[in-house]
């Protein structure tokens, strides 16, 4: 009933946090216990066209060793456990990220309301998503063409600049 979510690693110069919208760069080496590897991602900005997400938070993986008796021996076992953990995310760390459903996603509003209902695109500040510009011609609506992070579902005024709101994640 929850979101869809990917294990991404930043590999940008600054912190990720809770509602960065994050691009695709590249791919890192497996993570612990694990043979695939893990996308690389910073946050997104007007230059990038490889949008992949929305943070949801700060993950960890910490290796836990345990000692079994097993016919009369005792055997070290290696598991890996994996949880979210609150605070931003240093370059290097691991995040989740959400790919599809509900996130709350950091917007701006400099450009325009944003209304529920509103297609968001990627903005011109790091991290941040905006409203997708559209306009009539010839009877039709065209949309720019902006990578797109999802549907608004609540609204931000044009005066209150930035701000996080609930967004429904589908991208483009």
């Amino acid at each position: 009933a929850g979101a869809m979510m990917v294990v991404v690693q930043n590999s940008g110069a600054v912190q990720l946090e809770a509602g960065d919208v994050v691009a695709a760069v590249g791919l890192s080496a497996p993570l612990a216990g694990n043979e695939l590897s893990v996308p690389l991602v910073q946050r997104a900005d007007a230059d990038h066209t490889a949008v992949i997400g929305v943070v949801f938070s700060r993950f960890t993986v910490e290796e836990k060793v345990s000692e079994v008796e097993r016919d009369g021996e005792v055997e070290q076992r290696t598991e890996w456990e994996a949880r979210g953990v609150e605070g931003p995310a240093a370059p290097g760390d691991y995040v989740l990220i959400v790919v599809l459903g509900v996130a709350e996603v950091k917007v701006e509003s400099t450009t325009g309301t944003i209304t529920a209902g509103q297609h968001l695109a990627v903005s011109g500040i790091s991290g941040h998503a905006r409203t997708l510009q559209t306009r009539m011609m010839d009877g039709m609506i065209v949309s720019e063409s902006a990578p797109t992070v999802g549907v608004a579902l609540e609204s931000l005024d044009v005066g209150q600049g930035t701000g996080t709101i609930s967004v429904f994640i589908t991208l483009r």
